[in-house]
Protein backbone atom coordinates (compact mmCIF):
# COMPACT_ATOMS: atom_id res chain seq x y z
CA UNK A 1 0.00 0.00 0.00
CA UNK A 2 1.06 3.11 -1.11
CA UNK A 3 -0.02 6.50 0.40
CA UNK A 4 0.48 9.51 -2.38
CA UNK A 5 -0.77 13.17 -1.61
CA UNK A 6 -3.45 14.90 -3.82
CA UNK A 7 -1.87 18.36 -4.23
CA UNK A 8 -4.12 21.22 -5.05
CA UNK A 9 -3.43 24.10 -6.64
CA UNK A 10 -5.22 26.36 -9.23
CA UNK A 11 -5.56 29.18 -10.83
CA UNK A 12 -8.11 30.33 -9.29
CA UNK A 13 -6.62 30.40 -5.60
CA UNK A 14 -5.20 33.87 -7.15
CA UNK A 15 -8.07 35.32 -8.32
CA UNK A 16 -10.60 34.20 -5.62
CA UNK A 17 -7.65 35.68 -2.86
CA UNK A 18 -7.55 38.99 -4.90
CA UNK A 19 -11.32 38.70 -5.97
CA UNK A 20 -10.86 38.81 -9.47
CA UNK A 21 -13.39 37.82 -11.51
CA UNK A 22 -12.32 34.89 -13.69
CA UNK A 23 -10.53 31.74 -14.51
CA UNK A 24 -9.97 31.97 -18.01
CA UNK A 25 -6.80 33.11 -19.21
CA UNK A 26 -4.73 32.37 -15.93
CA UNK A 27 -1.23 30.32 -16.58
CA UNK A 28 0.34 27.94 -14.47
CA UNK A 29 2.35 30.77 -13.55
CA UNK A 30 -0.56 32.44 -11.43
CA UNK A 31 -1.21 28.83 -9.71
CA UNK A 32 -0.62 28.57 -5.77
CA UNK A 33 -0.76 25.99 -3.56
CA UNK A 34 -4.10 25.88 -1.54
CA UNK A 35 -4.34 22.48 0.04
CA UNK A 36 -3.08 19.04 -0.02
CA UNK A 37 -5.08 15.16 1.38
CA UNK A 38 -3.31 12.03 1.55
CA UNK A 39 -4.86 8.64 -0.63
CA UNK A 40 -3.77 5.50 0.41
CA UNK A 41 -3.33 3.37 -3.09
CA UNK A 42 -3.41 -0.34 -3.27
CA UNK A 43 -1.68 -0.63 -6.42
CA UNK A 44 -3.07 -4.27 -6.65
CA UNK A 45 -6.27 -3.32 -6.64
CA UNK A 46 -5.82 -0.86 -9.68
CA UNK A 47 -5.85 -4.76 -11.28
CA UNK A 48 -9.89 -4.29 -11.63
CA UNK A 49 -12.05 -1.64 -12.51
CA UNK A 50 -14.07 -1.65 -9.14
CA UNK A 51 -10.61 -0.90 -7.40
CA UNK A 52 -9.95 1.77 -10.11
CA UNK A 53 -13.25 3.22 -9.92
CA UNK A 54 -12.57 3.24 -5.70
CA UNK A 55 -9.48 4.76 -5.61
CA UNK A 56 -11.05 7.64 -8.32
CA UNK A 57 -13.91 8.06 -6.08
CA UNK A 58 -11.32 8.36 -3.00
CA UNK A 59 -9.26 10.51 -4.87
CA UNK A 60 -12.45 13.00 -5.47
CA UNK A 61 -12.91 13.18 -1.71
CA UNK A 62 -9.61 13.87 -1.22
CA UNK A 63 -9.50 16.91 -3.84
CA UNK A 64 -12.80 17.97 -2.71
CA UNK A 65 -10.77 18.60 0.85
CA UNK A 66 -8.07 19.85 -0.43
CA UNK A 67 -9.15 22.62 -2.68
CA UNK A 68 -11.34 23.92 0.19
CA UNK A 69 -14.92 21.85 0.77
CA UNK A 70 -18.04 23.34 -0.09
CA UNK A 71 -17.88 26.70 -2.17
CA UNK A 72 -20.78 27.96 -0.73
CA UNK A 73 -18.39 28.21 2.92
CA UNK A 74 -16.18 30.86 0.69
CA UNK A 75 -16.33 34.36 1.76
CA UNK A 76 -16.82 35.22 -1.74
CA UNK A 77 -19.40 32.72 -2.08
CA UNK A 78 -22.36 35.80 -1.50
CA UNK A 79 -21.30 38.00 -3.78
CA UNK A 80 -20.02 35.54 -6.79
CA UNK A 81 -21.37 32.10 -6.16
CA UNK A 82 -21.14 31.11 -9.68
CA UNK A 83 -17.44 32.10 -9.93
CA UNK A 84 -16.51 30.64 -6.61
CA UNK A 85 -18.38 27.28 -7.66
CA UNK A 86 -16.32 27.35 -10.95
CA UNK A 87 -13.38 27.72 -8.85
CA UNK A 88 -14.03 24.90 -6.49
CA UNK A 89 -14.61 22.63 -9.15
CA UNK A 90 -12.14 23.39 -11.55
CA UNK A 91 -9.65 22.85 -8.47
CA UNK A 92 -10.86 19.34 -7.64
CA UNK A 93 -10.68 18.29 -11.31
CA UNK A 94 -7.69 19.56 -11.79
CA UNK A 95 -5.77 17.50 -8.71
CA UNK A 96 -7.57 14.96 -9.84
CA UNK A 97 -6.65 15.17 -13.46
CA UNK A 98 -2.29 15.35 -11.71
CA UNK A 99 -2.62 12.53 -9.92
CA UNK A 100 -4.33 10.16 -12.35
CA UNK A 101 -1.66 11.42 -14.49
CA UNK A 102 1.20 10.91 -11.99
CA UNK A 103 0.02 7.18 -11.15
CA UNK A 104 0.20 6.01 -14.61
CA UNK A 105 -2.35 3.63 -14.39
CA UNK A 106 -3.94 3.02 -17.72
CA UNK A 107 -6.87 1.49 -15.79
CA UNK A 108 -7.38 4.57 -13.55
CA UNK A 109 -6.54 6.33 -16.89
CA UNK A 110 -9.71 4.97 -18.58
CA UNK A 111 -11.81 5.19 -15.68
CA UNK A 112 -11.48 8.48 -14.90
CA UNK A 113 -11.76 9.40 -19.00
CA UNK A 114 -14.92 7.35 -18.47
CA UNK A 115 -16.41 9.92 -15.80
CA UNK A 116 -18.51 9.20 -13.27
CA UNK A 117 -21.17 6.30 -12.98
CA UNK A 118 -24.35 6.44 -10.83
CA UNK A 119 -23.80 6.51 -7.62
CA UNK A 120 -20.10 7.62 -7.53
CA UNK A 121 -19.42 11.44 -7.25
CA UNK A 122 -16.06 12.65 -9.32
Amino acid sequence: MDIRMITAGAAFAAAMLAGGPGLAGETKANQVKVGSARVAIDHEALSTEAGARDLLARMDAAARKACGGDARRHSSWKSTPDLARRAFETCRQEAVARAVAELGSPRLAAAHAAGPREGLAR
